[in-house]
């Protein structure tokens, strides 16, 4: 297996009322030409795909004052309320996403539980990163797109308990310099507001531990941004009805043990591994 990196920054902010951020993405990888952005199309059974990556492309969850993973309370389009739970989504490309990640070319699997997930102490102390939490093979499905798709024979017509059989994990660390400048630009006008609520980020597989990727499992180079919430783990609001962003300066506690701060984060992995066939059983 190999990695290569994509900031493909579609990644929304927790509180589901915040708008999009801008999508004019850069790519970090130097081997591909690769300027990715997520657009809309038709997808339906009968299309036929060529699974060639993957990564975790999105996590969200809250981390509670015991620092635990939960999830929390965001609000959607229209403002209403919605209870949120601790989820990971896997996104695998087809080959032909080779300028921009559509619904037509890549799909996604969403695993989520309520929580609270007690923080990793192997693998993430292992990798060094501050912080991170796994949700364990066989974790509940609550999304699926690559049902919209007809998969290689070999992937069994269940592409979510193939992927679902591996252990899926997010961590939060350090901004990785590499990557700041790809988001700086990749978020435009906005960078400067979200700027001090976004903290360095990666993910975690024991795929990758058995693939030799890497022998703690984790592929860094990712990132979350963070907001305030209250004691109810609900996203706090300005009065326009936007989200608090959380100041880095509350993120990280100064500590010896180096404890994220209460917060809710909507994660992003930008390291992506090929083949895709690495995902099945072998």
């Amino acid at each position: 297996m190999t990695r290569f990196l994509i900031t493909a920054l579609v990644l929304t902010v927790a509180c589901k009322s915040e708008p999009d951020p801008d999508t004019n993405d850069t790519d970090t990888n130097t081997d591909t030409d690769t300027n990715v952005s997520v657009e809309t199309g038709d997808t339906g059974p009968g299309n036929e795909f060529a699974p060639n990556a993957f990564a975790v492309g999105a996590a969200e969850f809250a981390i509670d004052a015991d620092g635990n993973a939960v999830g929390f309370n965001g609000f959607d389009q229209a403002g209403n309320p919605v209870a949120g739970q601790v989820a990971i989504t896997v996104i695998i490309l087809d080959e032909s996403a080779t300028t921009a990640i559509t619904v037509d070319n890549s799909c996604q699997i969403t695993f989520a539980v309520a929580g609270p997930v007690a923080p990793s102490t192997t693998w993430a102390t292992a990798a060094g990163v501050y912080w991170g939490f796994e949700l364990p093979a066989g974790s509940p499905v609550v999304g699926d797109t690559c049902t919209n798709f007809e998969f290689p024979a070999e992937w069994g017509g269940d592409v979510a308990g193939v992927v679902g059989s591996w252990d899926w994990g997010f961590a939060l660390n350090l901004m990785d310099p590499a990557i700041e400048p790809q988001l700086a630009t990749g978020f435009g006008a906005q960078w400067a507001v979200l700027e001090p609520a976004v903290v360095g980020a990666g993910w975690y597989s024991d795929l990758l531990v058995s693939g030799g990727v890497d022998p703690n499992g984790y592929a860094d180079g990712g990132f979350a941004i963070a907001q305030e919430v209250d004691a109810t783990m609900t996203v706090q609001t300005d009065g326009s009805g936007q989200p608090i962003l959380l100041d880095s300066s509350q993120i990280w506690e100064e500590s010896v043990t180096v404890t994220p701060g209460v917060g809710a984060y909507a994660g992003q992995g930008v390291s992506f591994i090929t083949p895709a066939s690495a995902l099945l059983p072998q």
